[in-house]
């Protein structure tokens, strides 16, 4: 392809070579509506597409983030309730969701299997054009909000998944802090606004003006689309000409004017803490400071690099000097883009009393910087690591061509060069040549000490604010519903039957025919392979992972915990928060810690827990030592392991003090915005050793300890040093090791890595080789957090109950979580996700996420063995949830986690025969055997292991479903 050839209706207008990332940049303009493309060719099977719309928010009513969910439920092509769902449920999907941002909205789909790619293509394309919003009230009322009432007697409530989604988000103080900022900072533009709607908001929001919104905004003259990886392109483009060629161009204003600068504005409002939380030292303070735009590259990282220099570690000068003082428990400095840039600076946990010297401390602190200078070696180990990390570009579990798509649209969206995000080398070889000079002490005078575009907020705890707020929603409600005539209350009345008939009644085998969809035969019958060397060295097992890492080796040293008690394994994890933090024999921790950063991509200790399965009162514990490094910095990498592992000491009592604070106020705040992770560890815990150390290491457990450990810590901090030091030199040596190296041909690292390792032959008591636990003694168990929602979960383990795991087994668990658990609890409950999980180990456990009715959904994982009774006395085909199943089996994985995934499962006894076993019995699931499954899903709710975290009245609301109802803080 060539500058201004033309392929269906599309006009080549660039083509640039994008070295850094590998690939060529082509750029498309469709010409009859002005529709934009960009394709980013790599060499890469996972296929990425998306299309994207400006949207602009204009209220707090979150029309956007409803249209995104609205949208993707149902449209003219394919007109069954929820095609999202379906696709979920039959495709080879390696990703496919939304995203609603503060001035746009994204659709993408990412799959290696290049039919399953059109499919995704064709049905997103659809729906986003051709919804059957404008005919389907339903879907507004069910995605977005509406008065629920069934009878006129019944008290009046309000319900939907975007609202409920929102409460929860607005039972995190951090969502509160940047929704009160945005407002101040940006007074005369869109992002004052909460583009994800405000639950006082929400309700405000007709179904007239959601219409309108998808009129004016979903429109291909607005449509911008990106496309990665191998592909075929004369396909992908025909596909979308055939939706974009009836549309003519049209003006839609999407112009979000630039902020000026705005006076200094501070506010103060509040926050809910729990009924039993003690208030003190628990406000919140932040400050914003507007410093850039989106063409601004070298600028913006600059600032990552100057607020890592601040505020990245305990030993940073601000973090450092603010808690040093006793002014609070945790600090973090960080940026935020859209058309701004912002850098916002976070204080938790202080106190009215200390918000002067709080002000006072910070502007010191950027004077003195300002003064006297950054520490160049700090700079420089900040700069080394944030390049490290734009270039490593690793998105974890989420495919690359998204992660390009995201970058492209920080400038693309505005008019700004797409390339710019795929191009860094210049900038920082810009930044490297001013680190001697006072480009950083006048970037911080500059933007941030003499900010001309700054605001501040306090958030004071309240105790009472919750409940003030569900009466005041519920005498609101009831004047509401007081104010309504007998044929208002008849109307709403039909509203939530005509709303419960729909969301009941099942889509027609004819139109679930419609959708595109694989056939087994399209599914390769062999799992992927993932790579590994198993090697015996010096008696050591060594693991290596031969993948193109692109020049960065991956490395993990895993030395078994397998003699700690439950208790050790708390302090274990509290050692995994100390190490790399703390000072060595042979330097401080801000020594230590510029030191990994100026050589190292990361350097980190986390523990590992794996289990065989079929063992569940067995597990086997470790410490892992990881860090990822350019190949050149080798020698490096392996001092700093030594330095970390045999020298680290605990003699700074007041940063090991601070430390603990900070994680336990992290774990205080996942309560409330990530409770079903919680409550599912909660079940796991009392049904295995492995659910056992999991909970100990970073569940319920883990927090209670910690607030123990923070107890003896004050009362005798030298006994807890002790401990630490004891366990690292108990756990780093090289009779525990398993070394696991991701890259090319790194068997001599191996070698000198163990090379390294303390050498305790002399000591002759042997590592057991495996730990063994007795699970907690947990029922039916109610716990309290200053939540607007709940989590709700149910679970057993599969081995204590006569049953084993099995491909069939996660076949019932994909088809129940899409089918009859989203229907009911999603769907009808409103929650805004749900889903059963089952583990090799042989956990098992229902869940559900911001759920307005706890009680609700644990009546009906009760149901799902019936439900699935039901599922195989039907006429609906299987096929599509066999291969739903599979793609869920095989994520797309960076290198480093290619290498990590196949370490765990090595260490866990999951070879290839294992997973190719489990991918036979997937293919093969058959209904006789799902209804055997359906008895196991029997067994498994009758144990009555159950955990509901949550808002007090939610939690209340169960019932006689709990035993125990108690406050997690």
């Amino acid at each position: 392809m060539q500058i201004n050839d033309r392929l269906h209706g599309f006009c080549m207008k660039s083509i640039r070579e994008a070295a850094e990332v590998g690939g060529v940049l082509y750029e498309l303009e469709y010409e009859k509506n002005g529709a934009k493309l960009l394709w980013l060719s790599r060499d890469d099977d996972n296929k990425t597409f998306s299309v994207t719309f400006k949207t602009i928010p204009e209220d707090d009513t979150g029309v956007f983030h409803i249209l995104e969910h609205s949208v993707l439920g149902g449209s003219e092509k394919y007109p069954v309730k929820e095609p999202f769902v379906e696709l979920l449920k039959g495709s080879m999907q390696t990703f496919l969701n939304a995203f609603t941002f503060p001035d746009k909205t994204m659709y993408p789909v990412c799959s290696r299997n290049s039919k399953d790619f059109l499919n995704l293509i064709d049905v997103y394309l659809d729906a986003v054009f051709h919804p059957t919003i404008y005919t389907k009230p339903e879907t507004f009322w069910q995605e977005g909000w509406h008065y629920g009432l069934f009878s006129p007697e019944d008290p009046l409530t309000r319900n939907g998944v975007v609202y409920n989604e929102m409460q929860g988000a607005y039972s995190s103080v951090e969502n509160v802090i940047h929704s009160k900022l945005n407002r101040l900072l940006y007074p005369d533009n869109c992002y004052r606004f909460e583009s994800g709607g405000d639950p006082a908001s929400i309700p405000e929001l007709t179904y007239e003006q959601f219409l309108e919104s998808h009129k004016r905004f979903y429109h291909p003259s607005n449509a911008m689309f990106f496309l990665d990886g191998d592909l075929d392109i004369d396909s992908v483009l025909a596909l979308i000409d055939s939706v974009l060629s009836p549309y003519e161009k049209a003006h839609i204003d999407t112009d979000i004017p630039m902020q000026s600068p705005v006076p200094y504005g501070e506010t103060t409002c509040m926050y809910e803490i729990g009924e039993d939380e003690d208030s003190d030292n628990k406000v919140q303070f932040a400050i914003g400071y507007v410093f850039a735009d989106f063409s601004q590259q070298e600028k913006s990282l600059a600032m990552d690099i100057l607020v890592d220099a601040l505020c990245g570690t305990n030993e940073a000068p601000l973090k450092k000097a603010i808690i040093s003082k006793g002014l609070a428990e945790d600090v973090y400095f960080s940026t935020v883009g859209t058309q701004h840039i912002e850098a916002y600076l976070v204080v938790r946990n202080t106190s009215e009393e200390k918000l002067d010297e709080l002000k006072q401390t910070i502007r010191e602190t950027y004077q003195n910087i300002v003064n006297n200078g950054f520490d160049k070696e700090l700079l420089t180990a900040c700069l080394n690591n944030l390049e490290f990390v734009v270039k490593e570009r690793d998105y974890g579990s989420m495919p690359r061509g998204l992660g390009f798509a995201m970058s492209i649209f920080d400038t693309w969206l505005y008019g700004g060069d797409p390339m710019q995000n795929l191009s860094y080398n210049e900038s920082f070889d810009n930044l490297r040549k001013k680190i001697d000079s006072r480009f950083f002490e006048e970037l911080l005078e500059e933007s941030i000490l003499n900010s001309q575009h700054c605001a501040a907020v306090s958030l004071l705890p309240s105790k009472t604010l919750g409940n003030e707020r569900r009466e005041k929603e519920t005498r609101d409600l009831q004047l509401i519903k007081d104010s309504w005539t007998d044929a208002t209350i008849s109307s709403i009345i039909g509203m939530n039957e005509r709303l419960k008939k729909a969301q009941e009644e099942p889509d027609s085998i004819e139109d679930l025919q419609k959708l595109p969809s694989l056939s087994l035969s399209d599914i390769s019958e062999e799992p992927e392979k993932l790579p590994i060397i198993e090697k015996n060295i010096d008696g050591n097992i060594v693991l290596l992972h031969e993948v193109e890492t692109g020049g960065i080796t991956y490395a993990d040293i895993h030395f078994s915990a397998a003699d700690l008690s439950l208790e050790e394994l708390s302090k274990l994890a509290l050692l995994c928060e100390l190490l790399t933090q703390t000072p060595t024999e042979n330097m401080t921790a801000l020594q230590l810690l510029n030191d990994i950063k100026s050589n190292l991509g990361f350097l980190s200790a986390t523990p590992s827990l794996f289990s065989r399965p079929g063992q569940t009162s067995s597990c086997n514990p470790y410490i892992t030592i990881g860090c990822g490094f350019l190949e050149t910095k080798e020698d490096d990498a392996l001092r700093l392991i030594q330095e970390v592992i045999a020298a680290s000491v605990f003699t700074d009592r007041n940063l090991i003090k601070n430390i603990i604070a900070q994680r336990k106020l992290a774990i205080e705040r996942a309560f409330s915005s990530s409770g079903s992770a919680y409550a599912v560890r909660r079940i796991a815990s009392s049904s295995s050793a492995h659910g056992a150390a999991s909970g100990a290491l970073s569940g319920l457990e883990f927090y209670r300890n910690l607030v123990n450990i923070e107890k003896d810590f004050v009362e005798k901090p030298e006994s807890v040093c002790e401990e630490l030091l004891s366990l690292c030199k108990r756990l780093f040596v090289k009779s525990r090791a398993v070394v696991s190296i991701t890259g090319m041909w790194k068997e001599k690292l191996a070698q000198r890595i163990l090379n390294i390792l303390p050498d305790d032959s002399h000591n002759t008591a042997s590592v057991p080789e495996s730990a063994s636990y007795i699970p907690a003694e947990v029922k039916r168990e109610g716990l309290v957090t200053p939540c607007s929602v709940s989590f709700a979960a149910k679970g057993a383990n599969l081995y204590n109950i006569g049953a084993e795991y099995s491909g069939c087994l996660r076949v019932a668990a994909s088809l129940l979580s899409l089918g009859y658990l989203w229907n009911t609890i999603r769907v009808q409950g409103g929650a805004y996700g749900t889903g059963l999980s089952v583990n090799i180990n042989g956990a098992i456990c229902f869940s559900s996420y911001r759920d307005p009715d706890a009680a609700n959904s644990l009546d009906c994982y009760d149901s799902a063995g019936n439900a699935l009774r039901e599922f195989c006395a039907s006429d609906e085909e299987l096929t599509k949830y066999i291969i739903g199943t599979i793609a869920d089996t095989e994520p797309v994985l960076s290198p480093k986690l290619k290498g990590r995934n196949s370490a765990a499962m090595f260490l866990s006894g999951i070879n290839y025969e294992t997973r190719l076993k489990t991918r036979r019995e997937i293919l093969s699931a058959t209904k006789e055997k799902l209804l055997e499954v359906s008895y196991v899903l029997d067994n498994v709710c009758s144990v009555n292991n159950v955990c509901v975290v949550g808002e007090k009245s939610k939690v209340e609301a169960c019932g006689s479903r709990l035993d125990t109802i108690t406050t997690i803080k």
